[in-house]
C-alpha cells in the first residue's frame, strides 16, 4: 500500500496491519455488518458518491489512549433484543427478565448487584411511557441515542476518551507519579516537571495538566507547594478509583507486541523494570505506597520514554519500537 490507499475489509474477514518509518497515521472506520447484498448490477449501476465529512457516525473517538474496536453497535443490539421476543411479541420485560438475560457474573437473585442494576436501568432507557417495563415496540422504535445509551451500559468501553487513564492508573499509581515530580530542593510542583513525569509514567499532557489545575489555587501560578499537593492530594486520587470490566485484550496485545520485536530481533521489554521508588511518599500522608513490579497492572501496554510525546495514543507509542 503506498500513501493514499485505503483498504477494504469485508465483514469476518481476518487481518493484521503493520506502520513502518517515523510517523504514520491510520483511520479505521467500522459499518454496520450487512446482512445480504445483491451485486448483480455493479457493472452498470452509476453511483452517487457521499462525501465522508457528510456522513453520520454513530460512535466518534478523540483518539486518547489505545485504540479498542470500540463500542456495540446499536442496530445489531437493536436486532439482538428483538430476538428476545422472538415467539412471543407480546410479552412485557420487566427488570428482572433484563437481569437475567443480561446477568454479568454474578447471583439472579442478587439485589443491588451489577446486574441488577442494569435490569432497571434498561427499563428507564426504553420504556419512555412509564410503564414499567418494555415491548418489542419500544425496542423497534427506539432512538439511536436510546440504543447508544444501552449499549454504554451493557459494554461500556472508557478506551479511545480522555478520561481512559482514570481507568488505566490506580490511585497508588497515580500518586507515585505526583510525588515523583515534586522538585525536592524546591518543595514543589510546576506543570513541566509533572507533565515530564507523567508521561514517562505512560500518560497523556492533557491528565498531567487536569491533575495541575485541580492541585493549584490560583489559576495563573505555575508552581505549587507540597503542602497544597498533600491537601488536594485524596480528592485527586479519587479520579483513578473507577473500575472497568475485565479487558484481557491488553495481555495479548503485549503478547503479539514481543513476539513482533523478536521477529524484527529487537529486545523484548523487561516489564519486571521497576522505576525508581525511593521518594513515593509524601510527607504527612498515611498511606505508605508500595513497591510494585508494574506501575500500571490495568494496562499492559510498555511505558514510552519519549519525554516529548504528546499522545497516549497506542499508535503512536509504539512508532519506534516497530
Amino acid at each position: 500500500m503506498v500513501p493514499g490507499d485505503c483498504l477494504y475489509l469485508p465483514c469476518g474477514y481476518w487481518h493484521q496491519v503493520r506502520s513502518y518509518g517515523a510517523k504514520n497515521m491510520a483511520v479505521t472506520m467500522l459499518f454496520s455488518r450487512i446482512k445480504s447484498f445483491n451485486g448483480s448490477n455493479c457493472a452498470t449501476k452509476k453511483v452517487d458518491f457521499t462525501p465522508l465529512s457528510e456522513t453520520g457516525m454513530v460512535w466518534t473517538y478523540p483518539g486518547y489512549g489505545p485504540q479498542t474496536l470500540g463500542n456495540l453497535d446499536p442496530f445489531e443490539l437493536r436486532e439482538n433484543l428483538e430476538l428476545t421476543f422472538k415467539g412471543n411479541e407480546e410479552k412485557k420485560f420487566t427488570y428482572q427478565d433484563l437481569k437475567e438475560h443480561y446477568n454479568g457474573a454474578e447471583d439472579e437473585s442478587k439485589v443491588g448487584g451489577e446486574a441488577d442494576a442494569l435490569g432497571h436501568l434498561l427499563v428507564k432507557i426504553f420504556d419512555t411511557s412509564g410503564k414499567g417495563y418494555i415491548t418489542l415496540a419500544d425496542i423497534q422504535s427506539a432512538s439511536i441515542q436510546q440504543l447508544k445509551e444501552a449499549a454504554n451500559a451493557i459494554d461500556p468501553d472508557p478506551a479511545n476518551t480522555d478520561t481512559y487513564e482514570h481507568y488505566m492508573f490506580e490511585p497508588v499509581h497515580a500518586k507515585r507519579l505526583i510525588t515523583r515530580a515534586i522538585d525536592k530542593e524546591r518543595d514543589s510542583l510546576t506543570l513541566d516537571s509533572l507533565t515530564k513525569v507523567w508521561m514517562r509514567g505512560g500518560g497523556s499532557k492533557k491528565i498531567a495538566k487536569d491533575l495541575f489545575d485541580l492541585f493549584k489555587e490560583d489559576k495563573d501560578t505555575n508552581e505549587i507547594s507540597r503542602k497544597e499537593v498533600e491537601r488536594k492530594l485524596s480528592g485527586a486520587l479519587k479520579l483513578f478509583e473507577k473500575k472497568r470490566k475485565a479487558d484481557p485484550s491488553a495481555g495479548y496485545f503485549n503478547n503479539e507486541l514481543k513476539k513482533d520485536k523478536e521477529m524484527f530481533d529487537e529486545e523484548a521489554p523487561d516489564e519486571s523494570e521497576e522505576l525508581d521508588d525511593k521518594d513515593d511518599n509524601i510527607t504527612g500522608d498515611e498511606e505508605t505506597v508500595e513497591d510494585d513490579d508494574n506501575d500500571f497492572p490495568r494496562n499492559e501496554n510498555e511505558n514510552d520514554e519519549d519525554d516529548n510525546s504528546g499522545s497516549t495514543n497506542q499508535a503512536e507509542e509504539k512508532r519506534d519500537e516497530l
